[in-house]
Parts: structure tokens; sequence; C-alpha cells
């Protein structure tokens, strides 16, 4: 996009407007979805914050890294591998083409796993990838755990985004 075009969307209500028809001009699913995450992402902002300022203007670094995410997913990239973030049993963990994006019918090995947990068990979590799973486990029940991958990259990803 020209910077002449961009000097005329400046608010993220429009600039919102122009990541959905975007995103459905190339064929993506789920624009509106798609095109929020992508917004709230690039302007580093929170769905409560975008309907309360929604005819602010955003920066130019912010309106530049939009455009490029928003290419990204007209590719057909993942939005969680363009925000290198994926929401899993109520938390957020980090990704990339390196390791699986979290499923949320996953969660239900987590649920089911957990009904099996002893206080004081070690788990071995093989294959780890994001983390997700043996994370979770941990987070919820009163164990300890390992992670194991082959690959060096996936575990450098492994982990949470936040912990909240």
């Amino acid at each position: 996009m020209t910077e002449e075009k961009r000097g005329d969307i400046r608010s993220l209500k429009n600039w919102y407007r122009y990541g959905k028809e975007y995103l459905a001009a190339s064929g993506i699913a789920d624009p509106e979805t798609d095109s929020q995450i992508l917004l709230e992402y690039a302007a580093n902002i929170d769905r409560s914050y975008y309907y309360l300022h929604m005819d602010e203007s955003v920066d130019g670094e912010a309106a530049a890294k939009y455009c490029r995410l928003l290419d990204g997913r007209a590719s057909r990239k993942p939005v969680q591998y363009l925000t290198q973030e994926a929401p899993f049993y109520g938390h957020m963990f980090h990704v990339s083409p390196d390791v699986l994006i979290p499923r949320q019918d996953t969660e239900i090995l987590v649920e089911e796993a957990g009904k099996h947990l002893k206080p004081g068990m070690c788990l071995l979590d093989l294959c780890t990838g994001s983390g997700c799973i043996l994370l979770s486990l941990l987070m919820e029940h009163p164990v300890t755990g390992t992670g194991s991958d082959i690959s060096q990259a996936a575990l450098d990803i492994a982990g949470f985004v936040d912990q909240e």
C-alpha cells in the first residue's frame, strides 16, 4: 500500500475495515477475526482499547507492521505464526513455524491426563514443541516435569508468552 493511501486510513476503525476487506478479497475464511487480532498485535492494544479509542490515529510504525502482517496472512501464513503466540488452556504460548500450533482439542488431553496425576509425580513430555501440554499440567497439578525435543529451535520456543 502506498504512503499516500495509508494517510487516508488513519484511525484504528478504518485500519480494521481496510484489513477486513483486504483479507476477504484474498479469500481468507474469517477476515473479521484475523484482521482484528493482527491490528491489536501491530498496535499493541487489546480489544477494550480498540472499542474505546477506535477513532484515534494509528502511528506509522504500527500501520506498517499491520500491513506486513496482513500480507503474511493473505499469503496463508497462520495468524499464530504471524503474532508468534497461541492461546492454550487459558494461557498464551510462544509459537513459530518450528512448532505445531496448539489446538483447542488437545486441551482434552490435558484434562484427561490431569485425572491420573498424583502429587509428586514426574512427567516427561517427549516432542514437547511449544511446551503447552507439559506447562499446562505443571500449572494445574503438584507435579514436576521435563520437556524434551529433538529440535533445538522447538526447545528455544517452548514456554509462555504470559503466565496470568
